[in-house]
């Protein structure tokens, strides 16, 4: 069957270069730019062979999936790789060869990647994801010793930035972009979530990913001593829809160890068992703070199953390689400001792929810090006893 699709993928492959390059004559033709010009003519080839790729090369596999699905991978994947290569190519030749020219050398590049991304990603049951989170050489072997240093380092600088940023009384919801925290506390009043990426200046992680957000929300009607026995008894609370279970040991006043269940799910699902240390400390009257360091850190292979099983960090996908959280709660006439700040190490993403694969990654950093702040605004009768 292999040498069969590989005729089809030619075929077809002849068939979109025939009709990107119509196309992309007539859009020249009308007088549109040429990088425009490419982007809508590679669109128009994409779609045509997507069209004949679930006909008929790969038929065998495509009605087991939704048109939608296997559609939404050819952009992302094959077509998303196309647009970056194509119009990059196109790009660079520019004002050098003709402009029809530079697209066939374009879909030249594309094709020998594309039946690798159709084959292996597009009409397979893997979900969508496998693309942007393709596990690399590196991550296959676990994070390197320089990105471990480099974690380090970042963590330790951060907390020592907070530190002083706290003795000069910096407001714990300012953001890299608002110092003094005037306009996210402006936002917080209006009952708005604020959520924004950060970052150190000068600090930099090498050979890996790095993700450094902050969300705040401003929670009304409840005191720091409901704040305090919450986070002393988080087990007496609903938890994020993303925590699956959670266990509390060697519970004490500063502190306890922490044991949670975790799934991030976006394009495709992962599932983490991580252990973690949580201290806690109260700063003043109108704050207290709370570390957690996940010291342990396992991948769950088929999670709820019989066959369920834990992946050692160093055979894991590297999705999630490090995380540390830090939360700052502050007493305002209102109630009290709710804010954490989370570093996350993952492995580097895939040479080549940062275009498409950014963009997700992002989204799924933005919308877990989103679901772990947005989970103080509610449950606050304990569900297991206790006095809140």
């Amino acid at each position: 069957m292999t040498r069969q699709r590989m005729s089809r993928f030619v075929v077809i492959g002849a068939v979109g270069f025939t009709v990107q390059m119509a196309v992309g004559a007539a859009l020249l033709a009308v007088g549109l730019p040429p990088v425009l010009a490419t982007l809508l003519a590679i669109e128009a080839a994409i779609v045509s062979n997507h069209v004949w790729h679930r006909r008929w090369a790969w038929r065998d596999r495509a009605h087991a999936q939704a048109w939608p699905a296997t559609l939404l991978r050819a952009h992302v994947g094959a077509g998303g790789t196309s647009l970056v290569v194509g119009v990059g190519t196109v790009a660079a030749l520019s004002g050098q060869v003709p402009a029809l020219l530079a697209q066939g050398i374009a879909v030249a590049l594309c094709a020998a990647a594309n039946y690798w991304l159709a084959d292996r990603w597009v009409f397979t049951t893997a979900g969508l994801g496998l693309l942007v989170l393709l596990p690399t050489p590196v991550s296959a072997a676990g994070p390197s010793p320089e990105a471990l240093r480099s974690w380090d380092r970042y963590a330790v600088a951060l907390e020592r930035a907070r530190s002083s940023e706290s003795t000069q009384q910096v407001p714990a919801w300012a953001t890299d972009d608002d110092a003094r925290g005037g306009r996210v506390l402006a936002a917080l009043n209006k009952g708005e979530l604020d959520v924004s990426r950060r970052a150190l200046s000068g600090v930099e992680v090498q050979d890996a990913t790095l993700e450094h957000w902050q969300g705040s929300l401003l929670v009304r009607g409840v005191s720091i001593a409901q704040i305090t026995h919450r986070l002393r008894h988080p087990d007496q609370y609903p938890q994020p829809r993303d925590v699956l279970s959670l266990r509390v040991a060697n519970r004490q006043e500063s502190g306890h160890d922490l044991f949670l269940r975790l799934t991030r799910s976006l394009l495709i699902t992962a599932t983490y068992d991580t252990w973690h240390q949580v201290r806690h400390r109260v700063t003043s009257a109108s704050r207290v703070d709370s570390t957690a360091v996940a010291t342990r850190i396992e991948e769950i292979h088929q999670p709820g199953t019989p066959s369920e099983t834990r992946i050692r960090l160093e055979d894991s996908r590297g999705f999630l390689w490090r995380m540390q959280s830090f939360w700052r709660f502050t007493a305002v006439p209102d109630g009290v400001i709710v804010t954490c700040e989370s570093i996350t190490l993952s492995r580097p993403v895939p040479l080549g792929l940062g275009l498409v694969s950014r963009p997700i990654i992002t989204r799924v950093a933005r919308e877990s810090m989103t679901t772990a702040v947005r989970a103080w605004q509610a449950g606050w009768t304990p569900t297991r006893g206790g006095q809140p």
